[in-house]
């Protein structure tokens, strides 16, 4: 399953028609894949974006990987973690966007 995440780099508001209506300046992309995963986690930045950081933390917070970068993706090895929900923090040249991903 590859979960695609669309995220408004910037928005504006162009007309009211019951309610606010936004209009999309430009996108960016970043996929997260598989959800849930038995190991290994991809992350891809689509277009000029750039992971800089991606970092993982359990449910209390913890952090269990912190992986630096400087490319489109990145591969994380989960599998020596514990099964459970972990939250993937991935810091672009962008933006940062925070995940959650189920590793069973």
């Amino acid at each position: 399953m590859v979960a695609t995440f669309l995220h408004e780099q910037a928005t504006k508001d162009s007309a009211k028609n019951n309610g606010i209506k936004n209009e999309i300046v430009s996108k960016s992309y970043i996929r997260t894949y598989p959800n849930s995963t038995e190991g290994v986690l991809h992350v891809v930045c689509e277009e000029k974006q750039t992971i800089q950081k991606v970092t993982v933390t359990d449910s209390v917070g913890r952090i269990v990987i912190s992986q630096n970068a400087s490319c489109n993706s990145a591969d994380l090895d989960m599998s020596h973690l514990q099964k459970g929900i972990y939250f993937v923090d991935i810091k672009t040249n962008e933006r940062r966007r925070t995940e959650r991903v189920v590793l069973r």
